[in-house]
């Protein structure tokens, strides 16, 4: 008999989302056919996707054409096709967001313009964003950076939902969850809903873990003493697994009773999302996703282990409650070893940033090429 693994996660209050959902995945049914099927309850777009699309052909050639013929310019063609695929998105998963009253059916969106460290400037481009795209339904994603967290509370006092992306620190993670409580106070005192905004926080398990390892394996090639290089070596692939087992410890904290106040106003938790973006090792993306399962969380995973985990998953419990003294041990270890997870944090959070202005200015050329080929 067949294991509804998808269900199981959700009875233990987790989301499965996938990453970076395609244009391909939109417009073939196989997006739409994960969510009928109940695989997913929401997805993650960004410009790497769309960039990707654009630049191979992949259903964008003959919308370019048109609306180069209309006098567009790339900017304003690379914005149009964002909010297509977002709005497409958001209509396949708004069943399941008005069936659970918003806790799922989500997607998150990418900017269109990357503001970089302006916060001034992330803000007007997640109102717009949120507003080009016109779903309830739709998150706009901002990094974890210092500009871009004082951006996200400002949007989300608004009434914009947020996505934090790109959270690589246990100290960006708190960060971010004290700006989504003081936003949402905020929106209480000045009589605003508080019901109507989500936020979730995006924890970069996959890109966490090749950093540190990538640090391990130099300093294991480094290293004369054989029990020093045993060390290292034996720590490859636990950072993230222990961070975010002890970051969901801590946000569990924020949102226990000191939240309160903001769940009687119908104030919503801000669910830690674990990003496994990365399938480059299929069985330690498979391994993050068993290890990080508990209520109040997402887990947004590449389609390929997407279909590992549906078919030979292990969802047995909330495994982010087992072992609390292992995940402090394993963090307490790194720091003897000299690995700064804040300092990798913050680069993680702005190699996102460089990463959105690479792919913003990629989608560009690649839109002026086509039409131009027209």
């Amino acid at each position: 008999m067949s294991i509804d693994r998808a269900a199981l996660a959700r009875g233990l209050g987790q989301g499965l989302w996938v990453d970076r959902v395609s244009r391909a995945q939109l417009e073939s049914g196989e997006l739409r056919r994960r969510i009928v099927a109940g695989a997913i309850g929401g997805v993650t777009s960004d410009l790497s996707a769309l960039r990707r699309a654009i630049e191979s052909g992949a259903g964008c050639d003959a919308a370019i054409a048109a609306l180069a013929a209309a006098g567009a310019d790339p900017g304003s063609i690379l914005r149009r096709l964002a909010v297509e695929d977002a709005r497409h998105a958001a209509d396949l998963l708004r069943p399941a967001w008005e069936r659970t009253q918003g806790r799922d059916g989500w997607v998150a969106v990418g900017l269109a313009a990357p503001a970089g460290e302006d916060e001034a400037a992330t803000v007007v481009e997640g109102r717009r964003r949120h507003k080009e795209c016109g779903r309830p339904n739709v998150m706009v994603q901002v990094p974890g950076t210092d500009a871009g967290l004082a951006a996200f509370r400002r949007l989300a006092e608004e009434g914009v939902s947020v996505a934090v992306t790109r959270l690589g620190s246990l100290a960006r993670c708190e960060a971010a969850a004290q700006a989504w409580i003081a936003a949402l106070r905020a929106r209480i005192r000045r009589g605003f809903a508080a019901h109507t905004v989500a936020s979730v926080a995006s924890f970069s398990v996959s890109r966490l873990d090749a950093a540190v390892d990538a640090q391990l394996d130099r300093e294991a090639a480094e290293a004369s003493d054989p029990a020093a290089r045993a060390g290292r070596i034996a720590l490859r692939g636990r950072a993230a697994i222990a961070a975010a087992r002890v970051a969901y410890a801590r946000f569990r904290e924020l949102f226990g009773r000191a939240f309160d106040d903001c769940r009687a106003k119908g104030g919503r938790v801000q669910r830690l999302l674990w990003d496994s973006s990365d399938d480059a090792d299929p069985a330690a993306a498979l391994r993050r996703v068993e290890s990080l399962i508990g209520a109040d969380t997402v887990h947004a995973m590449a389609p390929s282990t997407l279909d590992r985990y549906l078919e030979h998953g292990n969802v047995r419990t909330a495994t982010l409650l087992e072992r609390p003294d292992e995940a402090l041990e394993t963090l307490r270890s790194l720091a003897d070893r000299g690995i700064d997870l804040e300092s990798i944090g913050a680069r993680l959070a702005a190699g996102g940033v460089a990463e959105a202005a690479r792919d913003h200015g990629a989608a560009l050329a690649a839109i002026s090429a086509r039409a131009a080929a027209r």
